[in-house]
């Protein structure tokens, strides 16, 4: 296979077929401080852990869009196309700090057939506990069968 070149996946999905979960990155300081530079995000409550102490907060904040990112990862490795999102709505619950270990997941809700055939589902991140951190929809493109 060339590089960057995507496998072709056989996804045979219908309603109420759960997601294959994926685990997220290992989150540390380090991490979150890459990507505040790749970022040019400055908010100290990705850094000052005086700060977050102060605001009650459990630890240091990662970065939103990359708990996002975490379900969208899940998606592409589930379809094996890259450009598989073609909607998403998701709602931010709690907030993802150093040392948690996250899950990436969901389920399919409705599947549509045809010429471009896509799938809508329920996706969520959360921690090994359950704990909910990201929850929503969406609509993903599927390999054409056959």
């Amino acid at each position: 296979m060339k590089a960057g070149a995507q496998a072709v996946v056989q996804v045979d999905a219908k309603p109420g077929d759960s997601l294959p979960a994926r685990p997220g990155p290992d989150i540390d300081k380090a991490r979150i401080r890459r990507v505040m530079d790749v970022m040019d995000d400055v908010n100290p409550v990705h850094i000052d852990e005086e700060l977050v102490r102060r605001m009650g907060l459990r630890g240091l904040v990662n970065q939103g869009p990359c708990n996002l990112a975490y379900i969208i990862n899940m998606l592409v490795a589930w379809t094996g196309n890259p450009d598989c999102v073609k909607r998403m709505q998701v709602r931010f619950h709690n907030l993802v700090v150093p040392g948690d270990r996250t899950l990436a997941g969901g389920t399919v809700t409705a599947v549509r057939d045809g010429a471009s055939p896509e799938a809508d589902c329920d996706v969520w991140l959360r921690l090994e506990d359950g704990t909910t951190l990201l929850a929503g929809m969406a609509t993903v493109a599927l390999p054409k069968q056959g």
